[in-house]
C-alpha cells in the first residue's frame, strides 16, 4: 500500500510503498570544538562571524571583515536554500561547513578563486564610479532599447511544461523500504548526497552536500542521518517509466535522472477544443475565478491557477493528470510540475509547492511580473555563484532590481550578457525545445558532455580508458539525436581544484566514435602526465547531417543520467551590438559545476578522523561516480 506524500506549506514527510530494511555508514568525522568553547580557535569564531552574513539580503562586502574572517557561504552551492528546507537552523548549517571545510585543498582553492572575483568586484565598482554622465545617459538609452527588443520578443502562445519528480533518488529508496519514511535520509555516502528526503531538509540537509557534514549536522540536532548506497539501475528503470508517461503529452527532453521539459501546447489546444464544444458557458466550474487553489480540479494536490481562460483549464487539468498518471504507475511516488509561456518560467514554477504539486504561472504581462520580480536572483537558471555575488555588489538581490538597474547592466557585463539578463527579469525566454527547432535548418542544442569525478587519479592508463568511455557516451548521444561537431573540448579538474579546458576544431564535422576519440585523445595527450579529479569531453559547434532522422519524442537516457552542458545563457536572438560604454573585464554566466564536482569538500583526515569518507565515495570500491548523480531540481 502507498499512503499519500505531503503538500505545499509545510510538507510531512513521504510514506511510499513496501518493503525491507536500509543501512548506514561507520566511522563518522570526530565531532569538532563546540561553539564558544575554548578548544574553539579565533580563526573559527572570526570566519564563522562574516559567514553568518553571506547570502542574506544586504550583503554585498566584498573580502574580509574587520576580524580578518571571509564569507564562506556563498562558496558551496550546498548552502543555497532549496525546498523543504524553510526554517533549518542555518547558522548551525553555517558553522559546521565552516568547522569542517576549512583546511581542506577544495576550501582554500575556493577562497583563492573567491579572492579572484573580489577583485573583479572591486574593478567592476571602481569602473562604475568612473562613468560620466554621457556614458550612463548612452547606457540608460541602450537599457531601454534592450526592454523594447524583449517585449516584443515577448510569447504566450505556447504552453511549456516542467515535470520535477520530487526527491526522486530518496522517494525510490523509502517506497521500496517504507521504515524510511519518518527518518532523516540521504541517497549517497559520506562523500556526496545525491539526493535527501524532507526530514533531512528540515535539518539542513540537502542534495550536493557532503556526506560527512549532513551527518554531523544531523548529530549535533540529536537525529542520526541514514545513508543509501545509490543504485542507478532501478532509478534509470523508474525514470523510463517516466518518461514513458510523458511521451503522450507532446514532444519532450529530459535533462536528467528527475526532471523533463515536455512542450504540452497541441494536447492543450486539443482538449480545451473539446471542452468548449462540450459545454455552455454556465458549466463551467472555474467562471469568474482569479488567481487561487483550485481545490475541485484534483484530489491529488493543490493546483494554483492562474488564468481561467480553457487553454489554462486544459493545462492544469492535463498536468494533474499526468502527475496522477506518474503517481499510480511508480506505486506512489510524486511528481511537482510548472506551466508557463516557455521553460525558463516553468522551471521556476516547478519550484513554487514542491513537493507533488503544480503551478501555473499568470500570462498577463503585470500579473507575470508581479509574480517573478520579489523572487531572489539565483532564482534564474543561468545566474550561478559568481554572477550573484557581482550582482550583489551592484545592490541587485531580486530579479525585479536587475530591471531597476538594467543601466549598470550594460555597463558592467557584454552585450549578450545584458541582454540576457534584461530578457529574463522580464519572463521572456525561447519556448521551444532545446535539442531542435524545425524553424531552423540546424540544431538549437549548444552543446553535448559528460565527465567523471575521481579521487586524485595519475594513471595515464586509467585516465586513457576514462576518455575512451567517455567519448564513446558523447558519440553516442550525438548519434541519437543526428548531430555532428566540429570542435571537441576536454575539460581537466587538476588535484589542485584548477580545472582548465582544451578545444579543438575541425574543419569537417564529425560524428564517429573513433573520429572523436581521435581529436580528444591528441588534445588529452599533450596534458600528460597530470594528476585529475575530474576528466571531462564535450561536443560542440554541430551540424545536422541531411536526411538524419530526428524523434524528439524517443527516450533518451545518456541525456538523464549523463551531466547537462551548461545552457548557454545568450540564446535569445539579439536585437543589435549594443557593446559595454568602457573596457572592464565582462563577467561570464556560464560558471556551474556539477553538483558532484562543488561537493568534493575533503576534510583532512587527520585533523577529523574522517577514514570512512577517505575510503569511498559509496562505501564501494569505485573511485568514479558513474553514472554522474544528478541532484533534485537541478536544470
Amino acid at each position: 500500500g502507498t499512503t499519500a506524500a505531503g503538500v505545499a506549506a509545510a510538507p510531512p514527510p513521504c510514506a511510499l510503498g513496501t518493503s525491507s530494511g536500509s543501512r548506514s555508514f561507520a566511522d563518522p568525522p570526530a565531532k569538532p570544538p563546540a561553539a564558544g568553547s575554548a578548544a574553539e580557535s579565533t580563526s573559527t569564531r572570526q570566519g564563522l562571524a562574516s559567514l553568518r552574513t553571506c547570502g542574506e539580503p544586504g550583503s554585498h562586502r566584498v573580502g574580509g571583515d574587520s576580524g580578518g574572517g571571509q564569507e564562506f557561504a556563498h562558496l558551496y552551492v550546498f548552502t543555497a536554500e532549496k525546498g523543504g528546507m524553510a526554517g533549518c537552523d542555518k547558522d548551525l548549517q553555517r558553522q559546521v561547513i565552516y568547522e569542517l571545510s576549512q583546511g581542506s585543498r577544495h576550501f582554500d582553492h575556493a577562497r583563492q578563486q573567491d579572492a579572484k572575483v573580489d577583485a573583479r568586484i572591486r574593478e567592476m565598482l571602481a569602473s562604475l564610479r568612473r562613468a560620466n554622465p554621457e556614458q550612463r545617459s548612452a547606457a540608460e538609452r541602450q537599457a531601454e532599447q534592450l526592454v523594447r527588443a524583449a517585449e516584443a520578443q515577448r510569447d504566450v502562445s505556447r504552453w511549456c511544461c516542467v515535470v520535477d519528480m520530487d526527491m526522486f533518488f530518496a522517494a525510490v529508496e523509502i517506497r521500496d523500504q517504507p521504515s524510511l519514511a519518518e527518518k532523516p535520509v540521504a541517497v549517497g555516502g559520506l562523500g556526496m548526497i545525491s539526493t535527501a528526503n524532507y526530514v533531512a531538509r528540515r535539518f539542513g540537509v540537502r542534495s550536493a552536500m557532503p556526506g560527512f557534514i549532513a551527518q554531523e549536522l544531523c548529530r549535533r540536532q540529536g537525529v542520526e542521518l541514514v545513508f543509501v548506497k545509490p543504485d542507478f539501475s532501478k532509478y534509470m528503470a523508474v525514470a523510463g517509466v517516466v518518461r514513458e508517461i510523458i511521451s503522450d503529452y507532446g514532444r519532450f527532453e529530459a535533462n536528467s535522472a528527475d526532471e523533463a521539459y515536455v512542450d504540452i501546447t497541441d494536447k492543450v489546444r486539443a482538449r480545451a477544443a473539446e471542452s468548449v464544444a462540450a459545454a455552455s458557458a454556465g458549466d463551467n466550474a472555474l467562471a469568474g475565478v482569479g488567481v487561487g487553489v483550485v481545490e475541485d480540479l484534483s484530489v491529488h494536490a493543490p493546483v494554483l491557477l492562474g488564468d481561467v481562460d480553457a487553454e489554462a483549464r486544459a493545462a492544469v487539468e492535463l498536468v494533474d493528470e499526468l502527475r496522477a498518471r506518474i503517481r499510480e504507475r511508480t506505486n506512489g511516488l510524486t511528481a511537482s510540475a510548472g506551466i508557463a509561456p516557455n521553460f525558463a518560467l516553468a522551471k521556476m514554477a516547478a519550484d513554487e509547492l514542491k513537493p507533488n504539486g503544480q503551478f501555473l504561472v499568470p500570462r498577463d504581462r503585470e500579473s507575470l511580473l508581479a509574480w517573478l520580480h520579489p523572487k531572489p536572483v539565483r532564482k534564474l537558471g543561468g545566474v550561478g555563484k559568481v554572477t550573484e555575488k557581482m550582482l550583489q555588489a551592484l545592490g541587485i538581490e531580486t530579479i525585479g532590481s536587475l530591471l531597476t538597474s538594467k543601466a549598470d547592466l550594460v555597463l558592467v557585463f557584454s552585450a549578450l550578457r545584458s541582454e540576457w539578463l534584461i530578457d529574463r527579469c522580464l519572463g521572456v525566454a525561447p519556448a521551444r525545445l532545446e535539442a531542435h527547432d524545425e524553424s531552423e535548418t540546424g540544431a538549437r542544442r549548444k552543446s553535448m558532455s559528460t565527465e567523471r569525478t575521481f579521487r586524485d587519479e595519475g594513471d595515464s592508463k586509467v585516465l586513457m580508458s576514462t576518455l575512451r568511455h567517455l567519448c564513446a557516451e558523447v558519440a553516442a548521444g550525438m548519434a541519437k539525436e543526428g548531430l555532428s561537431c566540429k570542435t571537441v573540448t576536454v575539460k581537466l579538474k587538476h588535484s589542485d581544484f584548477n580545472v582548465v579546458t582544451r578545444s579543438h576544431s575541425v574543419r569537417r564535422a564529425i560524428s564517429a566514435e573513433k573520429d572523436f576519440l581521435e581529436v580528444a585523445t591528441e588534445i588529452f595527450q599533450r596534458e600528460l602526465p597530470c594528476q585529475l579529479r575530474l576528466l571531462g569531453v564535450r561536443a560542440s559547434n554541430f551540424d545536422r547531417p541531411s536526411g538524419a532522422a530526428d524523434d524528439p519524442r524517443q527516450a533518451k537516457l545518456a541525456k538523464f543520467f549523463g551531466p547537462q552542458a551548461a545552457a548557454a545563457p545568450g540564446d535569445a536572438a539579439a536585437s543589435g551590438e549594443v557593446g559595454s560604454i568602457f573596457e572592464i573585464p565582462c563577467i561570464s554566466l556560464d560558471e556551474s559545476e556539477s553538483d558532484e564536482e562543488v561537493a568534493a569538500v575533503a576534510a583532512p583526515a587527520a585533523a577529523r578522523g574522517a577514514s570512512a569518507y577517505a575510503s569511498s565515495i559509496f562505501d564501494a570500491g569505485s573511485v568514479s561516480l558513474t553514472p554522474p548523480a544528478p541532484s533534485e531540481g537541478t536544470p
